[in-house]
């Protein structure tokens, strides 16, 4: 068993210049077996959590569970967990196979062929029998992160911890090494908790994705479903490459229609009034993802708005090309087989029912992509 309570956990550091919150008030449970990516931008407080959870660092409010027992006041040591680092952390003096088992040799309790078994196990796992004998400097960059991941298992721990594990290694291998930890920790069924700065390996890797913002967990769910319903503005802007559009506009909230105008243009909702959650004030946030921006053709109709494309960047199967809307860039996303160039203008489109709204003030979400019934998310969603 390996489930994980953080009620209501935070961690504060006290410095020259004040207190600072790096962790505020997170409340989450990771299920048993569960792979749980913390996800968020440098210093957003999901590295610090991580090291709270392993005991690396000591909570200042709050209380953390494992299988139902408190954590508080237990060594890192005695915790059950395996921490993977970001720069491997392998002892450059000790092969590889002494780096696996070095762990299991300070319990004291564990006879060589135990340990000697166990290491042989773990090297199967991660096709890393024939690198046993060689020194870290022998090793590739994906070799010493599969040493370190094969030190974790050896441990046979009720949960992995893995802080950035793949940041300092290439795009092709970051790709590969991703699918290896995905099928390991299925194979393992080890409960998972991992830390990036990258949306798309918290969008590929984990059973649900916490995002993080200023040390609080601004949402919780299955990725796509963060993806579909975002808890506010933050959420939208980071899920999803390239990044949501924001454009800010003037609401009219009438009884059949509301109006969104821009210096630019001018949209009304009608057809999704009734999932709208209305507001007193008059100014929102529209947003739109690149790939909703449609190219209106003369037949469509309906709100449209007139562009000149500035820049074009081809990307094989899809090109995304920028454009200014009262001196703002925004992107929008097209087939690579649309031809576009640079100073021309196009026609674009803002379909009604995938647009968001957000409060301008706020940040909080008004309005969602309609989504089919047959995909309606169900997120667990934390302000």
């Amino acid at each position: 068993m390996g489930s994980v309570e953080l009620d209501n956990v935070s961690k504060v550091f006290s410095g020259p210049e004040g207190d600072i919150a790096a962790v505020e008030d997170v409340t989450m449970t990771i299920q048993d077996g569960e792979f749980v990516v913390l996800v968020g931008p440098s210093g957003s407080g999901k590295s610090t959590l991580l090291r709270l959870v392993a005991g690396l660092e000591s909570i200042t409010d709050g209380e953390i569970r494992l299988d139902g027992e408190s954590l508080t006041g237990v060594k890192p040591k005695n915790r059950d967990v395996a921490m993977v680092f970001q720069n491997y952390a392998l002892y450059p003096h000790l092969t590889a196979r002494k780096n696996m088992s070095f762990g299991l040799k300070m319990q004291g309790d564990l006879p060589k062929d135990d340990i000697d078994s166990q290491v042989e196990k773990a090297a199967r796992i991660m096709g890393i029998t024939d690198l046993l004998e060689k020194m870290p400097n022998e090793l590739s960059g994906g070799q010493k992160q599969r040493v370190a991941l094969g030190r974790a298992i050896v441990r046979e721990p009720a949960v992995f911890l893995m802080d950035e594990p793949l940041s300092n290694l290439d795009a092709k291998l970051r790709t590969t090494m991703r699918t290896e930890i995905q099928e390991l920790q299925q194979e393992l069924g080890v409960t998972t908790i991992y830390v990036t700065h990258d949306q798309t390996e918290a969008m590929t890797m984990g059973d649900r994705i916490a995002i993080m913002n200023d040390g609080a967990v601004q949402q919780v769910g299955r990725p796509m479903d963060t993806y579909h319903r975002p808890a506010n503005q933050f959420v939208a802007g980071f899920i999803g490459s390239p990044s949501m559009n924001f454009i800010p506009c003037e609401a009219a909230w009438g009884t059949d229609a509301l109006t969104l105008t821009h210096p630019a243009f001018e949209l009304t909702f009608s057809e999704t009034l009734d999932t709208i959650d209305r507001r007193e004030e008059t100014d929102v946030i529209l947003g739109i993802r690149p790939e909703d921006a449609r190219l209106a053709r003369g037949s469509d109709g309906g709100d449209t708005v007139d562009v000149e494309i500035e820049v074009v960047e081809p990307l094989g199967k899809e090109q995304l090309f920028y454009y200014e809307l009262d001196g703002e860039r925004y992107t929008a996303s097209v087939s690579g087989h649309q031809q576009l160039s640079v100073g021309s203008t196009v026609t674009l489109q803002f379909p009604e029912a995938n647009s968001y709204l957000f409060d301008a003030e706020t940040g909080e979400t008004i309005k969602h992509q309609t989504v089919p019934e047959e995909a309606e998310p169900t997120s667990e969603m934390y302000q």
